[in-house]
């Protein structure tokens, strides 16, 4: 009784085969069942979504066209995915080894990654799947993240492909992104197409290189579709050991920099006409100023207007682009110039600023040619050569002017300097009385008779004193100069080394001083590390310095100096430095 109900069965499984029951395709209904091949023909969608085909081919003789259960799940994590909701145990049907579905819009700002779930056995799951659905033909895919922007709308990142992703952008011919156009990616060893992909939102074309697919060479060109066409195509190749892009269009992956681009020319549409040269010609005719010509602005303005109308015109043909062209450059070439005539303004302005007071002839020509000049520079018609006679009729007119002669006068005495022949003197106990040396604005010297001088009183001791000089004899004005006392200079006896210090000693100098200024440095020049030590008695003759570096040389001077009144202000007064002498710390 077995064997008879397994030949029933058997039976039955042919008819369902060849569809021996009434001359019907019977649809299958097995258990389980077989899948040769299960693959999406894209594995991104954009960001709207949209449907995604999954090629289905069975390994069994029963036809295609059956019903089939699949889930969707969305990732939440790296490696967790939950059931979208409506998509737990739906029906689908594959028709022509296809099972399409309708996939939902991405509203986040992130790509978003599903799992399709398709399931083997005919009938609905009975149990969620885990991570490792059994008995059941799984794919991944993502869709694109929201761009916040219409489709259509370029984005303004460069979109370049690299080892894992073939990536370019769609374009119409105005170079604006072109959404949901498919292209087929081929085999090109055999021209074969098995899957599929859809520009996103931004146009961008992707795939992801799956990583076994090594020493492969694919083509990826526009689908046949009802609305674009395109010419371009473009290619890759993965290496040989690892499934990589190693070159795009021959081109070795990292010498590409720009994207690669799909142009895509709606079927039937009329050729624009290239308006670059007309756009040019415009600009020209625009940016010119009318003011600056007296004939041909009227025919400009038409042939302008007649321009920009054709320019707008987006069915204006190339013929009728090219011959506005041809208006606005003529238009532009018959303008006639004004006549120039900032010579002849120059020439009114320099005749007018004439004082005719100053001339016992050629005025009244003068005059005359003036008159002439302004009645041409005021004529908006008047011809350049026009303009030009009136500016060498004026030039002539002024050139003629003949002056009268100048009345004699009297000889003006003016001082050009007043210096004292020495300012600087050093205290020798006598009183000091420096020289005046004036001279006139002809730098030459004023004899003395022609100014007195005054000196302040005293002029022996160490100070400032002043010396006025008052002119008189045609000569005006008063000047005071003033000259300085130093005091006498002193000389080191002797510079003794310690540790870490040293100890000057100089000549005692107390007539008219104060004190004195012992300065030491490490350089002979007194340039680096200058260190100034000042003593206010003028009987102490030595000073110790310490907290210096050991085993260093330094270079030591001194110098007097005397506290005197200026102005009311105390003031100090230096002699000249005493020559150096170094030392060396221990």
């Amino acid at each position: 009784m077995g064997n008879k109900k397994r030949i029933l069965a058997w039976i039955l499984s042919l008819a369902m085969v060849f569809g021996l029951f009434a001359g019907q395709v019977s649809v299958a209904k097995a258990a389980s069942l077989g899948i040769y091949k299960f693959e999406l023909e894209s594995d991104k969608l954009p960001s709207e979504g949209g449907e995604l085909v999954v090629n289905i081919q069975f390994d069994d003789f029963s036809t295609t066209d059956i019903p089939i259960y699949y889930q969707l799940k969305k990732a939440v994590s790296e490696y967790e995915y939950e059931v979208v909701e409506g998509y737990d145990n739906v029906e689908g049907q594959v028709v022509g080894n296809k099972l399409k579905i309708n996939i939902p819009a991405n509203k986040e700002t992130k790509d978003v990654k599903y799992k399709l779930i398709v399931n083997l056995t005919s009938g609905k799951f009975e149990t969620l799947w885990g991570t490792a659905e059994t008995g059941a033909k799984r794919a991944t895919f993502t869709v694109a993240a929201a761009t916040g922007t219409e489709p259509g709308t370029p984005d303004t990142q460069k979109v370049l492909p690299d080892e894992s992703h073939f990536r370019a952008r769609a374009v119409d011919q105005n170079g604006n992104p072109v959404a949901g156009v498919k292209f087929d990616v081929k085999n090109s060893y055999n021209n074969l197409t098995p899957k599929s992909v859809t520009s996103d939102a931004n146009g961008v074309v992707e795939i992801a290189i799956d990583q076994y697919d090594i020493d492969a060479a694919k083509t990826i060109s526009l689908a046949e579709n009802d609305k674009w066409e395109c010419e371009t195509t473009h290619s890759y190749t993965t290496y040989y050991y690892e499934g990589k892009i190693e070159k795009i269009d021959g081109q070795n992956l990292k010498d590409i920099n720009e994207e690669l681009v799909y142009v895509l020319k709606e079927k039937g549409a009329v050729e624009k006409a290239d308006k670059a040269a007309l756009k040019a010609a415009i600009d020209e005719a625009t940016a010119i100023d009318t003011d600056k010509y007296s004939a041909g602005v009227e025919e400009l303005k038409n042939a302008l207007a007649e321009a920009n109308t054709v320019y707008a015109n987006e069915k204006a043909t190339q013929t009728e682009v090219d011959a506005q062209v041809t208006k606005v450059k003529a238009a532009i070439a018959a303008l006639v110039e004004k006549a120039d005539k900032a010579a002849l303004k120059a020439a009114i302005d320099e005749a007018t600023a004439i004082d005719t007071n100053k001339y016992s002839a050629g005025v009244e020509e003068l005059k005359s040619a003036l008159a002439e000049a302004n009645t041409v520079y005021a004529n908006e018609k008047a011809t350049q050569t026009e303009v030009d006679a009136q500016v060498k009729s004026l030039k002539a007119a002024i050139e003629a002017l003949v002056e009268k002669e100048p009345e004699p006068q009297p000889e003006v005495k003016k001082v050009g300097s007043v210096a004292l022949k020495t300012t600087v003197y050093t205290y020798n106990g006598k009183v000091k009385k420096p020289a005046v040396v004036a001279k006139n604005d002809k730098k030459k010297v004023i004899s003395a008779s022609d100014y007195t001088v005054k000196y302040a009183a005293g002029r022996k001791n160490v100070g400032k004193y002043s010396v006025t000089v008052t002119f008189k004899n045609g000569y005006k004005g008063k000047y005071t100069k003033t000259f300085t006392i130093l005091p006498k200079a002193t000389k080191m006896s002797s510079v003794k080394a310690a540790k870490k210090a040293f100890t000057a000693k100089w000549a005692k100098q107390s007539v008219q001083t104060s004190g004195y200024q012992v300065q030491y440095s490490t350089s002979k020049n007194f340039k680096k590390s200058v260190k100034t030590s000042t003593i206010t008695k003028n009987k102490t003759v030595s000073k110790t310095v310490k907290k210096l570096k050991a085993k260093k040389t330094y270079y030591v001077r001194v110098r007097t100096y005397k506290t005197v009144k200026v102005n009311g202000k105390s003031v100090k007064l230096y002699s000249g430095w005493s020559s150096a002498k170094s030392v060396k710390t221990k």
